[in-house]
Formats: C-alpha cells, structure tokens, sequence
C-alpha cells in the first residue's frame, strides 16, 4: 500500500492546474511556422543557379507570420512563473526553466518583422548558445576517422510510405503506444517531430535505405517518442516535452540506441559531428561559405545546402552571421550517455523524459504516478 503525504493530494492538483497552463504557453512555439521556410525550393533553384554560374548567392527566405501578440504572452509566462516561485514545490525549479527556455524563444520570435537583422541572427543563436566544448572535441575526433559513406546505388531504397508503415508497427506491436500522425512537408531534413500535436514530419522527397529505416526506427520511436509518450502517460505536459537539457541527453541517447542496432546506417556519429562542427562556426560564417566549407567533407552539393539550411534556417537574410547552433545537442548529449552504465541508460534514462542531470526528479514523478487517479 502506498501511504500519500500530508498535504501532497492538493500539491499535485495544483501543480496539474500550473502545468495545464504551461500548455497554453507551449503552444505558441511552433517550429513548422517559426523555423521551416515556405519557399526552400525556390530558394534552392535560386542558389544552385548562381552557383553554376561562379556567383555568391546566400539565400533570402520567406516564413509565415506569427499569430500572437508578445505582450500577452509575456503576461502570461511571467505570471505562471510567479506561480511556481510561490507553489515552491520540488518541481517547481524544473518548470521554472522551462518557463525561460519559452520566454527566450518568444522573445526572439515575436520580431518576425526584424529576421533579416544580426539582433535577430543573435538573439536565433543565444537560444541554444555557444558550441559545448565536449561535444565539439568529440566531434572533431570523430571526423578524423569517420568519412561520408556513400550508400551504393545497388542498396534497395525506399519511400516514405514504406517509412510511415514501419513506424507505425513499432509503436503499436512493439511498444504498445497509439501512433502518432505522419505527414509529408517539404522541411530542410528528412525527419521532423512535434510532439505537443503528436506529429512526424516526413520530407516528401526523402529516400531511405534499409539502413536509414532501421536507425529511424531506434532513433525517432524507440527514443523520442517512446520518452514523450511516459509523459502524456503521466498527463503533465511539463515532463512530455522535456526540458532544454533533456533535449541534449534525449539526441545523445537517440545516437547511442542507433550505433547500437544491427545493420543501421552508416553516417550516424559523421553526421552528428558535421551537425556540432557548423553549429559552432555559424555565428562566424554566411550560408554561402558554410556551404563551401562542408564540400571538404563531401562533394554532394546537395548534402552541404541541407546541412547548411539547418544551421541558417528561421533567417530571411542568410548572409547575416549567427543561426540556430540546436544541432550542437547530438554530439553534447551524446558525449555525457556515451558510457553510462545499462542500467542508467536503459532504465532510469527511459523511465521518464528526464535529462541525465535532472533523474533527482525520479522520485517525485513516482508519487505523483501512484496517486494521480485519485485526483
């Protein structure tokens, strides 16, 4: 029999009360609208053009608007933290990071008007900060011995029909989860999740091989959503996103689980270390000579202009330095679960979307699992 504290029956109704309205707050930061441009093909074209004829082009990118307006949102993110300070629960200092991480993106969202602007290219950058020294040492060791594999054109390759019929097997046989909804949109990857709306972005044009199949398969539900859906079982919608670090152990874990898999892909660690090379030369360079340093690493030129999209995407004027550096977190959440031990990594790490420095919240989630049907 569990024995429910003094009192502790009224904190987790309160801090289901503060957490539903984190959603309201969460909602507002939408990456398909924020960071995905509308005319990439366009631009693409535009490029490529250029390019063949020995010109600079650095492409110029269109978004749609947002739809809120900052002040009111403000308002609300500094009253639900002031909420939190009072609850002054255990949890409390985990939302009230949260609470920053979404008033930091408004802020730099919320002036749409002024994208094309190095405040803006800043403020894009400062989000997810300077390149974490570990992950980039890594990562440079790691491209002294890995090199781009080129997947042989006699490799059976399939479509993402074939992609979405594999997912949704593994989370209804396998790990026993209503599947999430795949959609085809024209994004700078292959893969894109949106785990407040239960959505898999596809790239309409993206191929797979087996390879690719079974790493995505490890990678995108075996980790991503297999951890946000222990939050949607908990139903606080706090611990279904996760946190800025999680963010970081969450892709780290992702690269483990997919080295980890019988016949996976080739490029998982070469990728991941090109991702953290230029997110950390980003605020330094133009989409133009990115694009230009990465053909050292690959003469695929339409491998560079995807890589180098990730890195300037959510800007109009790409030849204004700064960019969004998130990519850095594969090779810095992979540097810190690279060798954890089985059991922290199988276990606690998959027991919640905790990140490997916040699994003192274990305990609290636990209670609050118990009791949560009596509420």
């Amino acid at each position: 029999m569990y024995f429910i504290k003094l009192g502790e029956k009224n904190d987790f109704k309160q801090l289901i009360s503060l957490d539903n309205r984190l959603r309201d707050i969460a909602n507002i930061r939408n990456e398909k609208r924020d960071i995905y441009p509308i005319n990439l093909d366009e631009e693409s074209k535009k490029f490529f053009d250029a390019y063949k004829k020995g010109k600079r082009y650095n492409p110029q990118f269109k978004y749609d608007s947002i739809d809120y307006t900052k002040t009111d949102i403000m308002k609300m993110i500094e009253t639900l933290r002031e909420d939190f300070v009072t609850f002054n629960h255990e949890l409390s200092s985990f939302y009230i990071n949260l609470i920053s991480y979404y008033e930091n993106w408004v802020t730099v969202f919320s002036c749409d008007s002024e994208r094309s602007t190095h405040r803006f290219a800043d403020g894009l950058f400062q989000l997810y900060g300077k390149v974490d020294f570990r992950g980039l040492q890594l990562s440079r060791e790691a491209l002294k011995t890995h090199k781009k594999v080129i997947i042989p054109d006699s490799e059976k390759i399939y479509d993402g029909k074939y992609l979405i019929e594999a997912f949704d097997k593994k989370m209804k046989e396998e790990l026993k989860i209503n599947p999430w909804k795949c959609e085809f949109k024209n994004i700078p990857g292959r893969i894109g999740l949106s785990t407040p709306e239960r959505k898999i972005y596809i790239n309409e044009k993206a191929k797979f091989a087996e390879g690719d199949i079974n790493s995505l398969l490890s990678h995108e539900i075996g980790v991503h959503v297999f951890r946000a859906e222990t939050g949607y079982e908990l139903g606080l919608f706090g611990f279904t996103i996760g946190s800025l670090n999680n963010e970081a152990t969450e892709e780290g874990m992702a690269i483990r689980n997919s080295l980890a898999v019988k016949n996976t892909k080739p490029n998982i660690l070469f990728e991941a270390s090109i991702n953290c090379l230029i997110s950390s030369i980003v605020d330094t360079m133009d989409f133009y000579d990115i694009f230009i340093f990465l053909q050292q690493y690959s003469k695929d030129l339409n491998w560079c202009f995807k890589k180098t999209c990730r890195v300037k995407r959510a800007l109009e004027d790409t030849s204004v330095f700064g960019g969004f550096s998130r990519d850095q977190v594969y090779m810095k959440g992979y540097a810190v679960v690279k060798d954890l031990d089985e059991k922290t990594f199988k276990e606690d790490l998959f027991k919640y979307r905790l990140a490997s420095s916040e699994l003192n919240y274990t305990q609290v989630l636990d209670r609050f699992k118990k009791i949560k049907s009596s509420l």
